[in-house]
């Protein structure tokens, strides 16, 4: 069995880093987003409320079987937990891998069977459910139960991966997959896996479960926050969610009083708050004025620039794992020919974009997978940048 050395999750890094102002730098098509995911040098003394500014939403919801957004995620990650965490600014490498809710685990020979043991004596945030595998169980059974066409959800293509969940005991689990998963640890360590609570996870359930769930709404109309929010097993509890509208107005965020790892000091605060803005323009007045601590997705280039020559802000930068990239409808003439694709490709000029319209604040980017995790390769440069007599050969062939 494999042993690991035990850790405690605390709030989201792009809290504990903030200070004055905090700025996360978002690009387009084929460029890194800096995303700070690393703990300044210095002791960093923050308040106890902190005020996050940004231009993000949640798109669909704040529970792990449907959320399939960024932000979605953002508070999925400080508000649950998953068996496993990945060590901070790592490049997910086998050995980056933490406990979280399982303190250690085992894999068969064949890579068929994962079996983990599980942290005892961790409470939901209403101090009675107390968590233990049937919980385990319960959340993967219904991800994978709710993956139909139909359904709301991402779902991260669990039941192509696993083909049952076991209750052991009280506190070990064991997943029996259809396929062996090089990437089984990072998958249990995805938002999309934290673990729920089953008397607040929507009106579905597997077959077999005798769990009431309250009568939700799984998708952000409701209008109590406590209902849209199935985990609190993190260091934070979504406390209000206003919206108005489609449109998200204001999140709290409150320390977890039952959290597992608050013995070693978290979280690190009592209450952020989240505040959302329409546009940049005013993200950047809010900054202007004060009315934020931190500043999260999205600021124009020129704007961080400004902000870098502010004495009254500290900003920090962080090469961080996120990225967005064009996609292709491939079913649609006549980009469902592979030419006409890499003829795309090979026209992009990255250099040029990262210099001109991102002000040298990001770096261009020829994987899917960003630079210092497992698996990045730089197989897109091999088209190259602005390489138009690729572009054009690739096209005269289909008679453009």
């Amino acid at each position: 069995m494999k042993k690991v050395k035990d850790s405690r999750k605390g709030v989201s890094t792009t809290v504990i880093v903030a200070a004055i102002i905090l700025i996360i730098i978002v690009v387009i098509a084929g460029i890194y987003i800096y995303q700070v995911y690393f703990v300044p040098e210095e002791e960093v003394e923050l308040k106890e409320t902190l005020i996050m500014g940004t231009t993000d939403a949640v798109e669909s919801a704040v529970d792990p079987a449907q959320a399939y957004d960024f932000f979605g995620w953002e508070i999925i990650q400080n508000t649950g937990c998953t068996l496993v965490d990945i060590e901070p600014g790592s490049g997910a490498g086998a050995e980056d891998f933490t406990p979280s809710l399982a303190t250690d685990w085992d894999v068969s020979d064949d890579g068929l069977t994962w079996t983990f043991t599980l942290r005892q004596d961790v409470f939901f945030d209403d101090n009675v459910t107390e968590f233990n595998a049937t919980h385990v169980k319960y959340s993967f059974d219904r991800n994978m139960g709710i993956a139909s066409p139909d359904g709301p959800q991402l779902n991260m293509e669990y039941d192509a991966i696993i083909d049952s969940v076991e209750v052991v005991s009280k506190y070990e689990v064991k997943f029996n997959l259809k396929i062996p998963f090089a990437s089984m640890l990072g998958l249990m360590a995805c938002q999309a896996s934290s673990i729920v609570n089953p008397e607040y996870s929507g009106g579905w359930k597997p077959a077999g479960y005798d769990w009431t769930p309250s009568d939700v709404v799984w998708y952000t109309n409701g209008t109590d926050a406590r209902t849209r929010n199935t985990m609190d097993l993190g260091p934070y509890v979504l406390t209000r969610w206003t919206r108005v509208g489609d449109e998200d107005q204001e999140m709290w965020l409150e320390a977890n009083p039952n959290y597992w790892g608050a013995d070693d000091g978290y979280p690190k605060t009592n209450k952020i708050v989240v505040k959302f803005y329409a546009s940049s323009t005013a993200l950047r007045t809010a900054i202007d004025a004060g009315d934020v601590d931190i500043a999260f997705r999205h600021l124009e280039a020129v704007d961080i620039e400004d902000l870098q020559d502010d004495p009254d802000l500290e900003v920090w930068e962080g090469t961080g794992a996120a990225i967005q990239y064009l996609i292709f409808q491939e079913e649609i003439p006549p980009l469902n020919d592979s030419r006409v694709r890499r003829a795309i490709a090979a026209a992009l000029d990255r250099p040029t974009m990262c210099e001109t319209v991102f002000l040298n604040q990001k770096d261009p980017l020829y994987s899917i997978i960003p630079d210092g995790m497992m698996g990045h390769t730089e197989e897109f440069a091999t088209l190259g940048d602005a390489n138009y007599t690729l572009t054009q050969s690739l096209l005269a062939e289909l008679g453009y």
